[in-house]
């Protein structure tokens, strides 16, 4: 995709960094996760990039202004520009790194293939490591380990990666644990729960956070991501940099923020915006945080081990209340930062109308555990409390025009709702 002459005029044209766009010429405006020449390809064009730059300001300058006018460069030149600023403060930071990263699976057994043996293949456990690899491979002090729990997955995700670890990446420091086997021995992470059906995502996550900060000291940094390709993990310096800062306890990434880049397939996802705006009417503790459900967030190591004990939700809202519980630790701790993500929404587990509404109804329990009530929550609340899935599904469809219409109006995510419209479609 050419560059357009007006972004060439742009005030990089003094910075060392000015010769650096001619870097994307060759990079496609489109990423497909599947391809793997692609993909090292943008890792080139980060190091290159990173190694022209003088300093994290000028790269971070060039960030902004690729940022603020996103369609005249090609999609992968915002992917490149965030690893290249991840990299550079890995190898500028001083200390030791020890990393952890912890990865539930359920329903992975066909996106751990490569593209050649399946049409959803991302070789996913492959990239992880390799993108891990080229974010430590210039820091002589760093160790990290992978920990990837199965959630209960009935196709045998976890047994495929013991598989693929033991015979294509035996020297990689990798835990694969299994949340039954978990249940089975009673371990502290899984009170309550007699099986994994009854975690969706959150057990296994708990569980890999838990084993996590067991291991290394107090400065480890433990960061938790989904198994797909979405979020690259090379972005992983972007969260530590933050966790350095002694006044953040959590960071988290973001797709809604100024400088965040985003490639979504299909449809705006009208259930999940819904969502946005119901848990915020009832989590206003951390209602300052835009983009909640991004899986890619870290954790100073001590943080983990102060909270983990607390948490008790094991679906996919477990989340919000791993936000909550760290800011009931330290009031405005969480850092938010822009990342680039690219939707894989091949086999998602989040996709339907199920996760949504249990998540909603998980999201009353947090409100009634955590935050002071009100009167306009409580009518939330109640609404929600009632609705079943055959309401919920009306709520949104009747709901959606609201969306539509602000969306018209130029005023996008912005919206209104009230509780009574949601206990119109309550029983």
């Amino acid at each position: 995709m050419p560059i357009k002459q007006t972004q060439m005029q742009s005030p990089m044209s003094s910075s060392p960094l000015a010769s650096s766009s001619r870097l994307f010429q060759a990079l496609p405006d489109q990423i497909d996760l599947r391809d793997v020449d692609l993909l090292e390809r943008v890792l080139e064009t980060a190091d290159s990039l990173m190694e022209r730059s003088v300093s994290i300001e000028a790269l971070r300058e060039f960030e902004w202004i690729v940022a603020s006018k996103p369609d005249d460069w090609p999609g992968a030149a915002h992917l490149a520009i965030k690893l290249a600023l991840s990299k550079a403060l890995l190898t500028r930071r001083k200390g030791q790194l020890d990393l952890a990263v912890v990865t539930a699976v359920y329903g992975e057994h066909e996106r751990i293939q490569s593209a050649a043996y399946h049409p959803m293949g991302e070789a996913w456990l492959e990239r992880k490591i390799r993108q891990l690899e080229w974010l430590t491979n210039q820091i002589p002090s760093s160790h990290y380990e992978i920990y990837i729990v199965d959630d209960g997955c009935p196709h045998g995700s976890g047994r495929i990666v013991q598989e693929k670890l033991g015979s294509e990446h035996p020297q990689v420091p990798a835990h694969v644990l299994f949340l039954d086997d978990a249940i089975k021995a009673r371990h502290p992470m899984t009170r309550g729960m007699t099986s994994s059906a009854h975690s969706q995502k959150g057990g296994a996550i708990l569980l890999g956070l838990y084993e996590a900060a067991q291991n290394g000291d107090a400065n480890r940094k433990i960061l938790y991501t989904d198994a797909d390709l979405s979020t690259h993990l090379g972005q992983a310096g972007l969260l530590i940099e933050a966790l350095d800062r002694p006044e953040v306890d959590l960071a988290i990434g973001s797709r809604r923020s100024k400088t965040s880049f985003v490639v979504k397939s299909g449809e705006r996802n009208e259930r999940g915006r819904i969502f946005i705006y119901l848990w915020k009417q009832l989590l206003r503790k951390i209602d300052y945080v835009p983009d909640t459900q991004c899986g890619f967030k870290a954790f100073r190591s001590t943080v983990v081990r102060d909270i983990i004990s607390q948490a008790q939700t094991h679906n996919f809202a477990f989340d919000l209340e791993l936000l909550l519980l760290t800011e009931l630790r330290r009031t405005r701790s969480v850092f938010v930062q822009p990342i680039a993500w690219i939707d894989s929404d091949q086999a998602s587990n989040t996709s339907e109308s199920g996760p949504y509404l249990g998540m909603l109804q998980s999201v009353v329990n947090l409100y009634r555990r955590y935050e002071g009530p009100t009167k306009r929550s409580d009518a939330f609340a109640n609404a929600i409390d009632q609705l079943t899935l055959e309401g919920w599904e009306a709520a949104v469809l009747a709901l959606s025009e609201k969306l539509s219409d602000a969306d018209r109006r130029g005023s996008g995510d912005v919206f209104s709702i009230g509780a009574s419209e949601i206990q119109a479609f309550a029983n």
